[in-house]
């Protein structure tokens, strides 16, 4: 019976870890395809930054402490031998899903290479290491590594074999493949934000701390034999790859330099690629305030990826939709060359059409509803240069809804003024893509919100 019961509960155990490991899969690729997940956070960007790597150092110091054949043997003493394991695995399991449910999300970002060949390079390393990692497991001894194998011999009364020094195929490249796979698919990934950051870092220096570690545990195992395979075979990065790092990185180097102009949008790119309906709108004053009201039928947007904006009648506008620091460059308010950009806008954020567009008012991420208003600009008539740096000002400090994470509305106007003239200057002298616009204000923003009260 009781070697039925200890069975039954690496069983179980085994479940626990396989379903920890596949939530955390898919909270690497997109946590919003787990159902559990509240994406929504209110903490300060750095108490988001301590409780994230809490969390990473209360996982790797189980992950260690358990995982250490020091702490097997005295956990003996109240389980027994074939539980061991599993109980590793459980609470392993546990530790992951507190990690995936925990995790504070700080979505600022590095760089965004979604729509480039170098985000689909990404995603392939990120599937193909984990299938290696799954590979690797299998060619030791995966039912072994989880727990399952011990309480199968133990259920069958069966000695369990002494541990043999074998080296498979992937072991014969490197000494430890299951960690290499999982440094690669940490950082794989297309979108590099300040959390994955975090949690990238966190993972590579815990697993470079456990080498050290459980190499002097496979040394006390196998001895010699390890030790002469130690000298021949490098722990993580294969000697091979380790002598084409820098020529990759200068090739990837190059590539991103020759790619990042293709990757700009043009002026005539866009305004062949989007349009209004109807041409013609027609507004009137609104009594008592600085709006104006949308009163022809729906104004209607089509994007370059194709996806349609709306503003009802009945819409408020203020006209030009940048915030106060760049209101001297539009020309006035009502000026043409935006308008039509401004009132869809407005539809989206403006806090007066929260009951006038129910179906659009912050229905869509900020972030999605200020590029739009880039490209409704440069197909209204703005010129590239002076979209661009409108498309700045709004990125800094236009509303930014359901993210309080980011949110610089506590920073100093005057603070918020000199991150835009430096950012205009920038955008003046370089001429950057509307991407590189948004990676050097997500980067400065990080600056900026450490300022904050």
């Amino acid at each position: 019976m009781k070697n039925y019961l200890i069975l039954v509960y690496a069983v179980l155990c085994y479940v626990a870890g396989i379903t920890a490991i596949t939530c955390y899969a898919i909270f690497l690729y997109d946590p919003n395809l787990l159902p559990f997940i509240e994406q929504t956070r209110y903490f300060s960007l750095s108490s988001a930054v301590l409780v994230n790597a809490s969390i990473i150092f209360l996982f790797g110091l189980q992950h260690s402490l358990m995982g250490r054949n020091s702490f097997k043997k005295k956990i003996k003493w109240f389980l027994p031998k074939s539980a061991v394991q599993s109980t590793y695995i459980f609470f392993s399991s546990i530790l992951l899903i507190v990690l995936i449910s925990d995790w504070q999300p700080l979505p600022i970002k590095f760089f965004d290479l979604r729509g480039t060949i170098a985000g689909t390079v990404m995603k392939l390393l990120f599937f193909i290491s984990w299938l290696m990692l799954i590979i690797s497991s299998f060619q030791i001894d995966h039912f072994h590594i989880f727990g399952l194998k011990q309480a199968w011999l133990q259920f069958r009364k069966v000695k369990s074999d002494r541990a043999i020094f074998r080296v498979p195929l992937l072991y014969q490249l490197v000494r430890h493949p299951i960690y290499l796979f999982t440094i690669i698919f940490h950082w794989a990934t297309p979108v590099m934000t300040v959390d994955r950051l975090i949690l990238a870092v966190g993972v590579t220096i815990y697993i470079y701390i456990e080498i050290i570690f459980e190499e002097e545990e496979l040394v006390d195992t196998f001895g010699r034999k390890y030790l002469d395979y130690s000298n021949d075979v490098p722990p993580l990065f294969p000697t091979r790859i380790k002598n084409m790092v820098l020529p990759v990185a200068i090739l990837g180097f190059i590539f991103f330099i020759t790619t990042s102009n293709k990757q700009k949008e043009t002026q005539e790119s866009i305004e062949a690629n989007t349009k209004f309906f109807p041409n013609e709108i027609t507004l009137k004053e609104v009594k008592g305030s600085e709006f104006k009201e949308l009163i022809d039928e729906e104004l209607v947007f089509i994007d370059s990826a194709g996806e349609k904006w709306s503003a009802p009648k009945g819409t408020f506008t203020d006209g030009a939709s940048v915030p106060r620091l760049a209101l001297w460059m539009t020309d006035g308010r009502f000026s043409e060359e935006f308008l039509k950009a401004a009132i869809i806008h407005d539809a989206y954020c403006q806090t007066e059409n929260k009951e006038r567009c129910p179906d659009q008012y912050r229905k869509k991420p900020w972030e999605s509803v200020h590029r739009m208003f880039y490209e409704a600009c440069i197909a209204s008539g703005t010129t590239e240069n002076k979209a661009d740096i409108m498309f700045a000002a709004i990125w800094l400090a236009g509303p930014r809804w359901n993210d309080p994470y980011r949110s610089l509305e506590n920073v100093p106007e005057t603070v918020l003024a000199q991150e835009f003239e430096a950012c205009k200057k920038w955008i003046e002298k370089k001429n950057p893509s509307v991407e590189e616009i948004e990676t050097w204000m997500n980067k400065r923003e990080v600056a900026l919100l450490a300022i904050e009260p």
